[in-house]
């Protein structure tokens, strides 16, 4: 599937989420894997998000069975997490090569997507699931400002999750605000001991 097409798309069918829960609140996106956020998650029509796309093919809009994007905003940002099954023919991203591959292209296109250019990216692990940080400049959607933007994919044997924060405050071109509730979210993504690997 072609990555540019999945994230710029967010206000549309996002529900107004206008309270904030005083405890943050966990949402499964699917039997593998949840996230803590200050609002409950809610899913995005994809098909509504590919029709905003004007660009988008019927190929698209065909491997969107295993995709699924789970949403929310509040005064501090839009917090994103957006599943990708392994629909690319000839990977198996239960390999290392596999995986590398698809984390080059993934973050590459994000940049590209937003004229941009990487700043930072590194490696981490959660409970043996690998996964990357990066750090990028590009384009505000809205203000067409120059933004420093995060991003954390990560993958549980055949599904990739890339895991967003896009801050509430469209004059930030440091990306400083709301970086408390980033990085909560960021830090709450759990992998549930079913999907962990048999040893």
């Amino acid at each position: 599937m072609k990555t540019k097409y999945l994230l710029p798309l967010l206000m549309i069918g996002l529900p107004g989420i206008a309270q904030a829960f005083a405890d943050w609140v966990t949402s499964a996106i699917d039997e593998q894997i949840s996230v803590q956020a200050p609002v409950p998650l809610v899913a995005v029509d994809m098909s509504k998000v590919m029709a905003a796309t004007p660009d988008a093919s019927k190929e698209d809009l065909a491997k969107l069975s295993n995709t699924k994007l789970l949403a929310a905003r509040d005064a501090s940002g839009v917090y994103m997490v957006l599943r990708i099954g392994s629909d690319i023919p000839g990977a198996d991203f239960r390999q290392q090569r596999d995986r590398t591959e698809f984390f080059t292209g993934y973050i590459s296109s994000m940049v590209e997507r937003d004229q941009g250019y990487l700043l930072e990216r590194a490696p981490f692990t959660i409970n043996g699931m690998e996964g990357v940080d990066f750090k990028y400049k590009g384009l505000h959607q809205f203000t067409k400002k120059m933004v420093v933007k995060y991003g954390r994919v990560l993958f549980v044997d055949k599904l990739c999750y890339s895991v967003s924060f896009i801050p509430a405050n469209l004059q930030d071109s440091t990306g400083t605000s709301g970086s408390q509730e980033r990085i909560r979210f960021f830090q709450s993504i759990a992998v549930k001991p079913a999907a962990l690997p048999k040893k």
